[in-house]
């Protein structure tokens, strides 16, 4: 048996040689690992932190999409299983994938769910059962917790499984996350004030894909714009239904002149003038009107008019920006106008100090240097595993 006692199996080529040089180097800085498909990246990156965590260090394991923060936490099962290792870790997700009273709703996105929550919160059953009922001990007794786990004891004891998991969060060792939480600072304050980032370890997995991660970007499309402009009209108000009107004009011609697939750049300020910043902002109030009165009714919370209204104000913002990108590409019979930021190097340069360490781990991170360079990682230390695995 290996020599790391949180290793779960019998340790097969190089996974003892990457566990030492991983425990040395994570003393000094920050690690890339590029190990072939197969080697074993997440039983040997947790066996060589876990002693970490038992010294009072916390990890963050980011995963790209929430759909796969569940396999680290199933790993730790296993790990758990043999060793008896205590260990609180959990496996987040967005209030999307946890909360109850949506179900009422139908299908809602995310951006819907967050304002259903935010509207309906001190009145929803569940989160004042939260409030009332709630026992870590009921949660604890099942860590390493995957979403289902905390989900459905949640569901059980008709409590917020949202707040649930953040109640938990507060007294983790380890979770695991989207990279969003990480790399986005818009959403970072809403994890890190209950999981200090400079007392964790960051680990990133399948970190190649940073190389193509799309930050603060946005969207809407030529039906966005008409399905506005119906909704200002159905609500009579004329002159936030003009304003929509000539802006849909403006688009509409945009989408004559360019052919199927093409794409070019377009400038936000040659769409609305400043003198029509007051009738965005009524288009936005107005939008917010109509979510609001649809929840009331039971209905998805859903406005056009807010979402072109939020998407032009951020898009007026963020003009003259460098490395800040405005593409329309007409898709069919639709047109799409995105806003593109191409700042990931400088963003993501500022994200990685906050941790203690970091660790970026792939099947596909060479050449390391490069990639190093696209994430704004200066200092690091390179694991290269032999491609025997393939």
């Amino acid at each position: 048996m290996s020599r790391f006692k949180y290793f779960p199996y019998e340790p097969r080529p190089f996974q003892e040689e990457t566990m030492r040089k991983i425990t040395r180097y994570i003393k000094m800085g920050a690690v890339c690992l590029h190990a072939p498909t197969g080697f074993g990246k997440t039983p040997v990156i947790l066996s060589v932190l876990l002693p970490f965590i038992k010294r009072g260090l916390k990890v963050i394991w980011a995963v790209r999409t929430g759909n796969e923060t569940d396999r680290p936490i199933e790993e730790l099962k296993i790990i758990v299983e043999k060793t008896g290792l205590d260990i609180l870790a959990l496996s987040y997700r967005g209030k999307k994938d946890m909360c109850l009273l949506s179900r009422r709703y139908g299908e809602l996105d995310y951006s819907e769910v967050s304002y259903l929550c935010s509207q309906k919160r001190r009145e929803c059953p569940y989160y004042v059962n939260f409030l009332e009922n709630f026992d870590y001990s009921i949660f604890r007794e099942h860590s390493p917790l995957l979403y289902s786990d905390i989900y459905g004891i949640a569901e059980k004891e008709e409590i917020c499984p949202y707040y649930a998991q953040r109640a938990l969060l507060e007294i983790a060792d380890l979770v695991a996350l989207s990279y969003n939480y990480v790399v986005d600072s818009r959403l970072e304050w809403s994890i890190r004030r209950l999981f200090p980032y400079n007392r964790a370890i960051l680990v990133v997995d399948e970190a190649h894909n940073l190389q193509n991660i799309e930050l603060n970007s946005e969207h809407i499309t030529l039906g966005t714009v008409r399905r506005a402009l119906r909704e200002a009209e159905e609500w009579d108000a004329p002159m936030i239904a003009d304003f929509v009107s000539n802006l849909r004009d403006k688009v509409d011609k945009l989408f004559r002149a360019l052919a199927d697939e093409e794409d070019i750049a377009f400038t936000p300020s040659e769409f609305i003038a400043p003198t029509e910043y007051d009738l965005l902002d009524r288009a936005r109030a107005l939008g917010e009107f109509i979510r609001r009165k649809m929840l009331e009714e039971g209905k998805r919370p859903r406005s056009s008019l807010y979402r072109l209204a939020i998407f032009w104000k951020k898009a007026l913002e963020l003009e003259g920006l460098e490395g800040i990108a405005f593409i329309a590409e007409k898709e069919r019979d639709n047109l799409r106008l995105n806003i593109w930021d191409m700042r990931s190097a400088e963003i993501l340069a500022s994200r990685w100090p906050i941790f203690k360490r970091c660790i970026f781990c792939s099947g596909t991170l060479e050449p390391i240097e490069a990639f190093a360079e696209v994430i704004g990682l200066d200092d690091y230390y390179p694991i290269k595993v032999p491609p025997i695995y393939n």
